[in-house]
């Protein structure tokens, strides 16, 4: 399995990276901050409920600006598909497999959903989850969202990464995870994974090596964060950085 996307969507990704750029500014992406899985960045106590949750979704939306917005959250029960329209008619949005998703903004309430489970799991995965479902809200309010739904949900993912999150996107496209335990006399071993976001393990790698490429850090500086990475994607970031030198994205 190669460790770089194809030719053709590392361009895709360079010109989306770029277009955001244009559009947004570059500070995001080159001088703000890179959130981590730590206390310093999300010090909130989950306590596994709706008050836990949204507390940490208004401290997402407050690291991409959107601080100003009042919530509306609602809790569902697996991970089936959502068909949602807001009371106030917003647009549909239509999810297959939803752990979470955004429903629309109106007179400054954000409507959100999350699956019960995320609730009980929490954890890194559920900052991926919902930074997505905040960029989301983040593309809604600056005017981004694309007609294609399937084009909207690739671009949101790499707004993720423009917005500072991608360690906890990046990693969530794919985790594993072996583990073994003892049940009476018997030792029991096996493993899990997992995958989310609609974009490739390769592909967000790719887009976050150049978010630091961008922003011409150091070894020291890049080691730091590439330490935080799944094992994969760490090796995929590493490619893609090498396949980067040089880089320049427009904008910048």
């Amino acid at each position: 399995m190669s460790r770089l996307p194809t030719p053709d969507e590392q361009d895709w990704i360079l010109e989306e990276l770029g277009a955001l750029v244009q559009a947004r500014g570059p500070d995001p992406l080159v001088r703000g901050p890179i959130w981590l899985p730590t206390d310093e960045a999300f010090p909130d106590p989950w306590n596994g409920d709706v008050p836990s949750l949204e507390r940490l979704l208004r401290r997402i939306l407050g690291y991409v600006g959107l601080d100003h917005l009042k919530l509306l959250i609602e809790r569902f029960e697996g991970e089936s598909t959502v068909d949602h329209v807001s009371a106030h008619g917003e647009a549909s949005y239509r999810h297959h497999g939803a752990a979470a998703w955004f429903g629309g903004i109106h007179r400054d309430v954000a409507h959100f959903g999350c699956a019960v489970q995320q609730l009980e799991e929490a954890g890194e995965q559920l900052v991926g989850v919902l930074a997505h479902e905040a960029a989301h809200a983040y593309r809604h309010e600056a005017g981004l969202v694309r007609d294609d739904r399937d084009e909207e949900e690739c671009l949101t993912d790499l707004t993720t990464i423009y917005l500072g999150f991608g360690v906890f996107t990046v990693n969530n496209t794919y985790r594993y995870r072996s583990f073994a335990e003892e049940r009476g006399a018997a030792l029991y071993s096996g493993y899990r994974w997992s995958q989310s976001g609609y974009l490739s393990p390769q592909m967000m790698s790719f887009a976050f090596a150049a978010t630091l490429r961008a922003r011409t850090l150091g070894w020291w500086p890049r080691w730091r964060l590439l330490r935080w990475l799944e094992p994969n994607q760490r090796g995929y970031t590493r490619a893609a950085l090498r396949q980067l030198q040089g880089l320049q994205l427009k904008g910048l």
